[in-house]
């Protein structure tokens, strides 16, 4: 594992993203909603110096739930709630928008 490798994963480790070094974690789990990913994903941009492409938060991250029955039985444990499947960012797409040096969607 090389430098910027580390680095990446420690950043995702330290922000409480994943809890392994798995290249292939998922860093968008649809529990992590959009306004947290946003402040997440500019201060990965700033630590990486990424200032190329553009990141569509909504399309990989859920907007947070609306204030209702079900996400209160979801605060307690007492349902799940359900999300819509996004497309999947790993930790190891992270590190090779960390060596590009450029957002760019995962294929």
């Amino acid at each position: 594992m090389d430098e910027l490798e580390k680095k990446v994963i420690d950043f995702f480790n330290k922000n409480n993203i994943v809890k392994n070094n798995k290249i292939d974690s998922s860093i968008n789990k649809p529990n992590y909603f959009a306004d947290e990913a946003f402040f997440l994903m500019e201060e990965f941009f700033v630590k990486f110096n990424i200032d190329k492409g553009y990141i569509d938060i909504d399309k990989f991250f859920n907007p947070l739930p609306t204030l209702s029955f079900k996400h209160f039985l979801n605060l307690f444990g007492l349902k799940k709630m359900e999300y819509p499947e996004k497309p999947k960012i790993t930790i190891g797409h992270m590190i090779e928008v960390a060596k590009r040096k450029e957002w760019f969607d995962p294929i």
